[in-house]
Formats: structure tokens, C-alpha cells, sequence
């Protein structure tokens, strides 16, 4: 399967959840457009149940309007998806869309350095909600918790290189 997304793993509610990738988004020019509930719309039109799955269509006016004016095919593939979806009780995958991703539909040079650059940004904000992470993993920390507190720090180095290597690792920190 193709790796369309940026994704992690984090402990919360769904609430919290959607409050930290709303935030985290912001912080790289991302507004969020759209809210879908599609757990509830689905079982609103077919009767049957999913996980809580949120959706939120983000965008960066900035960079959107850099990419319609390249090629106003783009206007289909917006805006950027966010998926909020509850793994297990009180475990959130936050899924990211990954532009670059979207754009090799249109096969455009141009769309892709754009991608490129929305992808860096959608990056970031998962960095940033890390960041939030160990913060308030901090604030909690005892002695009990040391260890643990020093193998989720220590995540980041294990994450090296660029573009399919880059995401190699980043799937085995995972796990």
C-alpha cells in the first residue's frame, strides 16, 4: 500500500485529540475548513458502526493559492485531510494527508515543489504536537516514569534520512 500520510500514534481522548491537531495545524498556517463525523455518518445513511473517525479538511490559504494559480486542477484535491481515528481506548491515530501525495495525480513539477513544501509544513505541526506530548509527559514525571519519560525523548533520533528512508524509520519508531 502507498504511504499517502504522515501518522502517529498518541494517548487521548477524542476531544483532546482533535483539539491538539486543530492547534497543531495553526501553528503552520492550516485552518481547518471541514469537520465530518464519519462515524456518525455512517451509521446515520448505512446503520452500521465504525471506530470514532473524525475528518478535518485543513488548508493553508497561502500555499493553496499558490497551487490553484499553477494549475487550477488542484481545486479537486482540496483541502488537505486530517483523520482523527480512535485505535483503541484512549489511543488516537492522528493520519495527515501527505501533499505530495495528491499532487502526483496531477503529474505538475511545479505542484509537486509546492507539495513539497505543505509537506514539510504538515510535518512540522505533527512535531509540534509531539513537542505538546513530552510536555505534558513532564509535568507528570516521577522517578516511577523516568525510563519510559527518556525512551519516548529519545524517539526523534531514531528517525534519519529523507523520503523513503525517512519513512522507514519513522514506521519502525512506531511500532
Amino acid at each position: 500500500m502507498a504511504n499517502i500520510n504522515f501518522k502517529r500514534e498518541i494517548s487521548a481522548t477524542m476531544t483532546e485529540a482533535i483539539e491538539r491537531a486543530t492547534k497543531a495545524l495553526a501553528a503552520e498556517g492550516f485552518g481547518v475548513l471541514t469537520r465530518i463525523d464519519m462515524d456518525s455518518k455512517i451509521k446515520e445513511k448505512t446503520g452500521k458502526d465504525i471506530v470514532p473517525t473524525v475528518i478535518l479538511g485543513a488548508c493553508n490559504p497561502s500555499l493553496a493559492y499558490e497551487a490553484y494559480t499553477t494549475d487550477s486542477d488542484v481545486a479537486s484535491l482540496l483541502p488537505c485531510n486530517a483523520v482523527i481515528r480512535e485505535t483503541a481506548p484512549g489511543t488516537i491515530s492522528l493520519e495527515f494527508i501527505k501533499p505530495t501525495a495528491m499532487m502526483q495525480v496531477l503529474n505538475d513539477a511545479r505542484l509537486a515543489t509546492l507539495a513539497a513544501d505543505a509537506d514539510g509544513k504538515i510535518e512540522r505541526a505533527l512535531i509540534d504536537e509531539y513537542a505538546a506530548t513530552v510536555e505534558e509527559l513532564l509535568a507528570k514525571l516521577t522517578p516511577a516514569k523516568h525510563a519510559l519519560a527518556v525512551e519516548i525523548a529519545s524517539v526523534p533520533e531514531t528517525i534519519r534520512g529523507y523520503g523513503h528512508v525517512k519513512m522507514r524509520h519513522l514506521k519502525q519508531a512506531q511500532q
